[in-house]
């Protein structure tokens, strides 16, 4: 699977400026991550949530400009993500999913639960996470991607266990390894190559490498 994807979530974090946002044709911003696609005038389709992030002038600028909102009270028992997750996955199915504003320096809180999200999803989708300083890929379906060359990689379980069928263009490929949850087994390898490929034949994984 190339990493390509046409759909982007747009989360209320930190946001890399250089994204070309003409790529995708859809564009989910969640609550305060609309903020980040009214500096470009850029309407979305539509927005989920309860809009607690998000200013009254810029929501009322998409619903004049006809964004379909679906508002949730504030005290509710899925986050704004869950709720634009579960409206993805009733119109679309086995795709690659970009992320922006993932993470945030003052909410760690939301960026662990971010990830719990994205794991559980991972059966339908595969979320590339994209940030100023490191990149990750959460999946349950083989990977192959470019990399930079001789940078550290880590591929971590987000399942109960993870069974690598094999891979290529590591230091310490994988072949036939399980690694389990919280398990530091696959923490610190080093790609080798300008390309990796990773086989899977169980479970939910995750790869993280520096940005670029």
């Amino acid at each position: 699977m190339n990493l390509k994807s046409n759909i982007l979530i747009i989360l209320n974090g930190e946001i890399i400026s250089d994204i070309d946002l003409s790529f995708y044709s859809k564009i989910f911003p969640v609550d305060g991550g609309g903020e980040y696609l009214k500096n470009y005038s850029i309407i979305p389709d539509i927005m989920i949530g309860d809009f607690d992030s998000i200013s009254k002038n810029t929501l009322d600028y998409f619903k004049k400009n006809n964004t379909k909102i679906i508002s949730y009270p504030s005290k509710k028992d899925y986050s704004d993500l869950e709720l634009t997750l579960y409206y993805i996955s009733e119109n679309y199915n086995n795709i690659n999913i970009d992320v922006i504003g993932c993470f945030s320096d003052t909410r760690i809180d939301h960026f662990l639960v971010n990830l719990e999200v994205f794991a559980r999803f991972a059966d339908k989708f595969t979320f590339n996470i994209i940030d100023k300083r490191f990149k990750q890929i959460i999946s349950s379906k083989n990977i192959n991607i470019e990399c930079i060359k001789n940078v550290p990689i880590s591929i971590l379980s987000m399942s109960d266990k993870c069974i690598f069928e094999k891979s290529t263009g590591l230091e310490y490929n994988l072949k036939n390894i399980t690694i389990e949850r919280f398990s530091s087994k696959g923490l610190s390898n080093k790609t080798k190559t300008s390309r990796i490929t990773v086989v899977i034949r169980e479970g939910i994984f995750s790869i993280i490498l520096p940005a670029g």
